[in-house]
């Protein structure tokens, strides 16, 4: 299954397409279904079904970008800042100047699309003259200089792309648990109407 969310804003405002894996897509207003219709009894026999189908859509999304997170994004972060270290440290840099947020700041740039594009010269000499240095400290040999540029830029996705998918992945699980939540809260306030109704007809006999 495939979740599409359109909108922003509060969850009232989004519209979400499901796509299936056998069956047609759909798509729900949100503001439509979190109305409460006056048939109650209707709505008694909806509500728990729509509030299990967003709390697993909810869940899904969300192991979906742990996935991500788990699997793709760390191994890329940690593949990045390694050269980004290498590349510090072929600046001179040493010790505690290795900070993390100078690392990560320095990846970002070495592997923006502009840096990929158009910095390669720039970049990947030095960083390759920083690991020749930890090669000699660590007492390994190092790769040739077109072995070590082709290693560094065998991911062509930019670190603007991998934030993206990320920061998508990550807004996509927040939206369907907001999503969830509504529901939640519609489910309490049919059953809280659905009680005061009982109660009426039982007061009115």
């Amino acid at each position: 299954m495939e979740v599409e969310i359109k909108g922003s804003g509060s969850v009232n405002c989004f519209e979400v397409v499901v796509h299936f894996e056998q069956a047609a897509s759909r798509t729900f207003n949100i503001t439509k279904e979190l109305g409460i219709d006056e048939n109650l009894d209707l709505e008694i026999t909806q509500c728990a079904p729509n509030e299990h189908f967003w709390f697993q859509a909810a869940i899904e999304a969300r192991s979906n970008l742990e996935e991500f997170e788990k699997i793709q994004y760390d191994k890329y972060q940690a593949w990045v800042q390694k050269y980004a270290r290498y590349y510090l440290k072929g600046l001179g840099e040493k010790g505690t100047s290795l900070t993390k947020g100078l690392i990560e700041q320095t990846a970002s740039l070495i592997f923006s699309k502009e840096g990929m594009d158009r910095d390669t010269d720039k970049y990947a000499p030095i960083a390759h003259k920083g690991y020749e240095e930890e090669c000699r400290r660590v007492g390994v040999m190092a790769v040739p200089y077109a072995e070590f540029l082709y290693d560094m830029y065998i991911n062509t996705s930019s670190y603007e792309e991998w934030e993206l998918m990320h920061i998508s992945l990550n807004r996509k699980a927040e939206q369907l648990e907001a999503i969830a939540k509504a529901f939640n809260v519609k489910s309490w306030s049919v059953k809280v109407k659905a009680a005061d109704k009982r109660a009426l007809i039982g007061a009115n006999l």
